[in-house]
C-alpha cells in the first residue's frame, strides 16, 4: 500500500501529548537545549532515566560526563582499561565498565585530571566550572583560538580557569549567568552539560553523526524563508552515510517531511512538504530502512 508521511504525522499528533514530540517528555520541543539534548540522545552519547525522562534540570554528576566526552569523542573502546591499576583510588573496577571504564578513559586521554590525593569523585555533583575544562580539553584544536587580548568578560572567574572560559565563550560553548558572571562554582545540569557538548561536537574536524545535522539545517534553510525558519525544531530525524530524512515542526507551515542526499561534501534537500509519499522517496533513491523509519 502507498502511503503518505503526512497521514502517519497526524495518526501520531493525536496519539501523543504536545510535550511527547521530543525524544523525552520533559524536554519541550521548543526548550532552547532540545535540539542538543535530543541529538546526542539519537546517536547514543546520551540518554534518559529508566521512566523514560530526561532530568533536564537535574545535576549531572562527573561520572556521567566523563562517559559523554569519551563517546562523543569516540575514545571509548571494548577493551577494559587498567582494571589493576586505576588511575584513581576511587573509582576502582568492581566488574562493572561504568564508571570505571570511561572515567579510566577520560584521564588517559587527559580530559579529567581529579582532585588530587588520588581521588576523582565520580558520583559528586558537576561544577559548570569543571563542564567547561572537560569540555574543552575534549575538543582540544577543534576549538578556535581566541585573539590574543581576548576575555571571557566573567568577574567570577579565577586566573588559571579564564583560559578554558575564554576559549569555550569565543567558541560559543558557553554563554553565562548574565553578562559579567558565569557562576563558575554553580552546579552543572544535565541540559546544560548536553549543551555544552553539542557546541563543542559542532566544531569537531572528525565529527560524529550528530553534527551532520547542521549541514542539513543549512540546506532547509534554503528551502524556506528565515522567519519560518526561526520557528522550525525537528519532530524527527536520521542520518544515514548521504542520506538524511525526517519531519520538522512549525508553529506557522505545521509539519513538514523532508530527505536530503549529501554529494560533495554538501547537502541537497529533494523534497520538503507536508505529503510526502514512499514512492517518491523511493524514485530519489532514499534506502529503504530511512524511508521506513520516516513512516513509523
Amino acid at each position: 500500500m502507498k502511503r503518505s508521511l503526512i497521514l502517519v504525522i497526524v495518526v501520531a499528533f493525536l496519539l501523543l501529548p504536545s510535550q511527547a514530540l521530543a525524544f523525552f517528555p520533559d524536554v519541550p520541543v521548543m526548550h532552547e537545549f532540545s535540539p542538543a539534548i535530543d541529538s546526542l540522545a539519537a546517536i547514543g552519547i546520551l540518554s534518559g532515566y529508566g521512566n523514560g525522562s530526561f532530568g533536564l534540570y537535574a545535576t549531572i554528576k562527573r561520572a556521567q560526563l566523563a562517559k559523554m566526552g569519551v563517546i562523543g569523542y569516540r575514545l571509548h573502546t571494548a577493551t577494559l582499561d587498567n582494571p589493576d591499576s586505576p588511575t584513581f583510588r576511587d573509582v576502582a573496577y568492581d566488574g562493572n565498565s561504568y564508571p570505571f571504564d570511561f572515567v579510566e578513559e577520560a584521564a588517559q586521554a587527559g580530559l579529567v585530571l581529579g582532585y588530587g590525593g588520588g581521588t576523582f569523585g565520580p558520583y559528586d555533583d558537576l561544577t559548570r566550572m569543571q563542564l567547561v575544562r572537560i569540555i574543552v580539553r575534549a575538543a582540544g584544536d577543534d576549538l578556535a583560538v581566541p585573539p590574543e587580548g581576548y576575555s571571557s568578560g566573567f568577574a567570577d572567574i579565577m586566573p588559571y580557569d579564564e583560559q578554558y572560559v575564554a576559549k569555550a565563550k569565543y567558541n560559543n560553548l558557553i554563554s553565562g549567568r548574565t553578562l559579567y558572571t558565569f557562576d563558575p562554582t554553580g552546579k552543572a545540569t544535565r541540559g546544560h552539560a548536553a549543551k555544552v557538548l553539542y557546541n563543542a561536537l559542532l566544531n569537531s574536524s572528525s565529527p560524529p553523526p550528530v553534527t551532520e545535522l547542521g549541514g542539513v539545517r543549512e540546506a532547509l534553510q534554503e528551502k524556506i524563508s528565515e522567519q519560518t525558519w526561526n520557528t522550525f525544531t525537528f519532530y524527527k530525524y536520521r542520518v544515514s552515510g548521504s542520506w538524511a530524512v525526517g519531519v520538522v515542526d512549525s508553529e506557522h507551515v505545521g509539519f513538514a517531511a523532508f530527505a536530503a542526499e549529501k554529494a560533495d561534501g554538501r547537502w541537497t534537500v529533494l523534497t520538503l512538504g507536508s505529503d510526502v509519499w514512499e514512492d517518491e522517496l523511493r524514485d530519489y533513491g532514499v534506502p529503504e530502512d530511512l524511508i521506513q523509519y520516516l513512516f513509523s
